[in-house]
């Protein structure tokens, strides 16, 4: 799996499993397993899944806000 950059992720709201799997460089049944194991947050909108942006990026920063903030301070 390639790391892309959070700079890369379009700014929208809901994302498709094909531009998760594209972003992540993985197989979009990669992102159905991600959704059905709890990694990714999603909505199903017309009967089709949807994923949150908010969600890939706690994938690629996976520290909770709160602790980010904390490391911040420091």
């Amino acid at each position: 799996m390639e790391i892309r950059n959070i700079i890369e992720l379009p700014a929208k709201t809901l994302f498709t499993p094909r531009e998760v799997a594209d972003f992540f460089s993985v197989t979009p049944r990669t992102i159905y397993n991600w959704c059905e194991e709890g990694k990714l947050k999603y909505a199903k909108v017309g009967g089709v899944i949807r994923i949150y942006r908010f969600s890939i990026i706690e994938i690629l920063n996976p520290l909770p806000l709160s602790l980010r903030l904390e490391a911040g301070d420091s």
